[in-house]
């Protein structure tokens, strides 16, 4: 949903909106009986809420604050501004300052209780310039649940002002032994799974490599996709919905890709597989429906931004291997599950990073699994590395920028609390890959100032 971010009072919505999710950089109004909600990483999501009025409000921070310019285009993504932007809204909506309270949530680190992977410090930094915030206009806060290391959804109903706040950190179901043997996936059920997943869309497939040549013919491109009736109808769905908006409907793929051209189709083709595969709920991985595909998203769009001076063939690479980056987990999700419970209880126990105990129980892990169904698809090898190593990039014989990439693009999508699934903050940042793409904090902040404005735009 878009809104003039300048007018804060048409964000409050009528009262028969059930339910409002905001993402990274966002905010929203409500009044009873709505509910509101977001999902958390490093950010931190703050609740405001007056009783007598019944009126309330969600923030979700994405850093202390910016460059002047940035908290401009962009109020809500930083405390500093979108603290009191979201009290003026409040004010204006018919609450009143005096009676606010507050609830925060989130702030988490990605570095592991042992200490291990890199922690930069900016969920501690979004929780104390929250805090500051709220004090410096005597809002008092009456509840939080921050830091640790894992993530949170936070929940405000406005109907009574309950804050309910839940962890994305699995927990031990006491239903098996930690220290019990593997339980490795049989080959033939491995082999089974991935087979299935083949036929997602072959079409699909051969589409994206023929869009590929930057000559190639839409009429060709067009007669190819329309072999394939369900990825034709998603193309012309996303071509149509409010990332593209255009003023009168599209009704064919040649008039979709006149309209977007050859770079942006592919980018739909790739967008419509990749929702076909992602969006279903992820038992194995507590992942919600439409959770994975979210997080894909976001993971395809960091990735890019990771390399913002890089040619756009190589731009357009690291999109699809961060799209991608994740397709173990439905590989997983399909000849797995009953394993999860002990893998969910030896993390808890030990621990160890997710992917490894993966690997112990199952004999490979989620990145590996993907890599196996990236090279029965044909995917070009640097593709399936980047995929295979997305958790372990220094593990490589040789230095491969893109691992690097989608690495560090996966642990940032996972601090914004976009997809949060069991896994998310419990493998851990390298350091090694964020000296290598030379990126420090400042460098991080810069990256994650870009959220907003990136997850505007159509992924």
């Amino acid at each position: 949903m878009t809104t003039d971010r300048n007018q804060p009072d048409q964000r409050l919505f009528p009262a028969d909106m059930q339910r409002l999710t905001i993402t990274a950089g966002e905010y929203c109004l409500g009044r009873a009986p709505s509910v509101l909600d977001t999902f958390l990483g490093s950010c931190v999501g703050i609740a405001l809420y007056d009783s007598a009025s019944k009126v309330g409000g969600l923030l979700h921070v994405i850093l202390p604050s910016g460059p002047p310019r940035k908290e401009e285009d962009n109020p809500t993504a930083y405390a500093s501004r979108g603290i009191p932007y979201l009290v003026q809204a409040l004010d204006k909506a018919g609450g009143d300052r005096r009676r606010l309270t507050a609830t925060i949530a989130g702030g988490a680190h990605i570095r592991r209780p042992d200490g291990t992977g890199a922690d930069l410090g900016i969920g501690l930094h979004n929780i104390l310039a929250s805090r500051a915030g709220l004090r410096d206009l005597g809002i008092p806060i009456i509840r939080e649940e921050v830091g640790e290391d894992f993530g949170r959804h936070l929940e405000l109903h406005l109907a009574d002002g309950q804050v309910i706040v839940r962890s994305s950190r699995p927990f031990s179901g006491g239903l098996s032994d930690p220290k019990a043997p593997g339980t490795r996936i049989p080959p033939q059920q491995l082999t089974e799974a991935i087979d299935n997943l083949k036929s997602v869309s072959e079409v699909a497939l051969r589409a994206l490599e023929v869009a590929r040549d930057p000559d190639c013919n839409f009429y060709q491109l067009e007669r190819l996709i329309l072999q394939d009736q369900v990825l034709a109808a998603s193309i012309l769905r996303l071509v149509n919905s409010a990332y593209y908006g255009p003023e009168r409907r599209i009704s064919t793929i040649s008039k979709a890709l006149a309209k977007l051209g050859l770079i942006n189709f592919r980018r739909l083709v790739l967008k419509a597989v990749a929702h076909h595969l992602f969006a279903r709920k992820l038992f194995t991985y507590s992942m919600e429906e439409g959770a994975l595909f979210h997080h894909s998203l976001t993971c395809a769009r960091l990735s890019e931004l990771l390399l913002p001076a890089a040619p756009p063939q190589e731009r357009a690479e690291a999109y699809l291997a961060g799209l991608f980056h994740d397709l173990g987990k439905v590989v997983f999700e399909r000849c797995a599950g009953a394993a999860f419970p002990l893998i969910v209880d030896r993390v808890l126990s030990s621990h160890e990073p997710f992917h490894l105990v993966e690997r112990e129980i199952l004999g490979l892990d989620h990145a590996e699994a993907g890599k196996l169904l990236a090279d029965l698809w044909g995917l070009p090898p640097i593709f399936g590395q980047a995929i295979a190593l997305h958790h372990q990039p220094t593990s490589s014989r040789h230095w491969l920028k893109m691992v690097d990439v989608v690495h560090v693009a996966n642990a940032l999508s996972n601090m914004l609390g976009v997809g949060l699934a069991s896994d998310s903050l419990a493998n851990g940042l390298e350091p090694e890959a964020l000296r290598r793409l030379h990126l420090d904090e400042k460098a991080m902040e810069d990256v994650l100032a870009e959220v907003p404005r990136a997850l505007d735009q159509y992924a």
